[in-house]
């Protein structure tokens, strides 16, 4: 849990109610790792982050 109250109304602002995790990838905002893994992973491949093997 974060005590960085305004990274958690900006989590608020972005998905309308505080979930956990919530990603903003370009701008693009994700909740949650699992159902959302195989976009996570291209998105960080596309902007460099995660090499591709």
């Amino acid at each position: 849990m974060t005590t960085n109250e305004s990274y958690m109304d900006e989590v608020k602002e972005l998905v309308g109610r505080f979930a956990t995790p919530a990603l903003v990838i370009d701008g693009e905002t994700l909740l949650g790792f699992g159902m959302n893994m195989a976009h996570v992973r291209e998105l960080l491949q596309k902007g460099g982050y995660l090499v591709r093997k």
